[in-house]
């Protein structure tokens, strides 16, 4: 963090968005680094983990930037690609004493920031509906239980990175109207589904919005 001019330091979750690209940025290590996570909609096909890139190269894909955005972008360091996927919702996640849950069951892409909150919640309705003495039908059941959600989370997230972060010219001006309609309180009850638990804690069917 002491890289970084103390003009561009501010401890919040930050998100720039422009045509095809966004990133995001936020303090980590209490304080300590800036994590800064950029994405681009460049239409890849093979699946690449962690692989490192030239910073060039993440200069180069990020056309359109204000000053301030091209200052941030030009303090990463140690630059590494990973090429994200989804999948359309699939109906069963089980077979017979097997199961899956999280990404494995229902892959989502990460402009909801919902994979690792998903899997979570899978974890805790598995564990309440486990029965040792029938396992296949109580797998069976988590699946069932939690079909509507996760499909919801991944189809979401994904219009999201269409309608919203990503794009350009009459679409994004119709995007910012939108948005800009929205006071606070709405947008809390836009995604209230997502991120808003019920009074009793439950996450099983009948509990979850």
């Amino acid at each position: 963090m002491e890289k970084v001019p103390e003009d561009l330091r501010w401890n919040a979750v930050t998100l720039w968005a422009g045509p095809a690209w966004h990133f995001v940025h936020y303090p980590i290590g209490g304080g300590k680094h800036l994590n800064l996570a950029a994405t681009r909609d460049d239409g890849a096909t093979v699946a690449v983990a962690g692989e490192p890139v030239e910073r060039t190269r993440v200069l180069s894909d990020f056309p359109g930037l204000g000053n301030t955005t091209r200052r941030l972008l030009e303090l990463g360091e140690s630059w590494r690609t990973w090429v994200l996927c989804d999948r359309d919702p699939v109906g069963n996640w089980t077979d017979s004493r097997v199961a899956l849950l999280g990404d494995a069951a229902h892959p989502m892409l990460q402009y909801a920031a919902q994979g690792a909150c998903m899997a979570l919640e899978d974890a805790v309705v598995l564990g309440e509906l486990l029965d040792h003495d029938a396992i296949a039908p109580s797998l069976q059941k988590y699946a069932t239980e939690r079909y509507d959600r996760t499909a919801k989370a991944q189809l979401v997230a994904r219009e999201m990175g269409t309608r919203l972060y990503h794009p350009a010219g009459d679409e994004a001006k119709a995007r910012n109207t939108m948005l800009s309609a929205f006071s606070e309180a709405d947008l809390h009850d836009k995604v209230d589904w997502l991120h808003g638990f019920p009074p009793s804690g439950g996450l099983t069917s009948g509990a979850v919005r």
